[in-house]
């Protein structure tokens, strides 16, 4: 059932139908209107899913670099700030350890969130480096090459 304007409309078989016909005229006005509300309705549906699919990303990314010892905020995710260890000649940063440990999801969720695939760590190793050090699938490559 859809309403709208007061007026309540029930689904048949993919198609919608006034409910109490008789009693009242429907205009094209008033259908354009139900349709549009329905629209509403839809996007804010989507609005909704993907700020839930947003905040539970962000979540995994906030534990990874807390479980990897990055320096981060809730605000600002520093996912281009490298870690640095043994006197500061050694640093890695999360892309890198998302690949190491094949964790595929988290290397896209980076990358979403706007880490850097260009970032090279002490090795001179980037994320293509380490992709194919660890023989990623197809399907991670596609997060570098969005149009292949």
């Amino acid at each position: 059932m859809a309403t709208a304007t007061g007026l309540v409309f029930e689904r048949i078989a993919g198609r919608f139908k006034l409910e109490h016909e008789e009693e009242i005229s429907c205009s094209g006005a008033t259908a354009v209107a139900a349709l549009q509300d329905l629209e509403k309705q839809r996007q804010q549906r989507v609005r909704r899913a993907e700020r839930s699919h947003v905040a539970g990303a962000k979540s995994k990314i906030l534990a990874f670099l807390r479980k990897h010892g990055f320096k981060h905020s809730e605000e600002n995710l520093n996912l281009n700030l490298p870690k640095r260890s043994v006197f500061g000649l050694v640093w890695t940063y999360p892309l890198h350890e998302a690949a190491k440990e094949r964790d595929w999801q988290m290397v896209g969720f980076l990358l979403d969130f706007g880490a850097d695939p260009a970032c090279k760590d002490y090795r001179r190793c980037d994320l293509a480096g380490y992709l194919d050090q660890m023989r990623a699938p197809d399907r991670v490559w596609k997060f570098l090459r969005p149009d292949a």
